[in-house]
């Protein structure tokens, strides 16, 4: 049985952020792949199981192995995606090429 971690994804002039809900998730058992085109995020996460004669009434925790993937702009610069995780977010930054952030350009007057 597999499931959905919950993702927020924003966007600056700089970068692409993923922050992913993973509760419970061991860091060792989450895999990022990219390429030019994608990001795929995927894991799992074991059913612990205690056998003490207790009576469930409700199971609503996820289990399993889980698969988002997300596509990605051309400007985003695969070879230098950094992911942390932290009280179970995951958060990836995906930056942006350089000749692909915003430019400013200051406007001048003419006399």
């Amino acid at each position: 049985r597999g499931w959905l971690p919950k993702v927020d994804v924003s966007e600056t002039d700089n970068e692409i952020r993923i922050s992913a809900n993973l509760p419970g998730v061991d860091p060792e058992k989450v895999n990022i792949e990219a390429d030019n085109h994608s990001l795929i995020l995927s894991g799992s996460t074991e059913e612990e199981k205690e056998d003490k004669g207790e009576n469930f009434y409700r199971l609503e925790r996820e289990t399993g192995e889980f698969r988002r993937s997300f596509e990605l702009p051309t400007s985003a610069d695969t070879e230098n995606i950094k992911a942390t995780v932290k009280h179970g977010m995951l958060r990836i930054t995906i930056p942006k090429k350089t000749e692909a952030q915003k430019k400013k350009v200051a406007v001048s007057a003419m006399s």
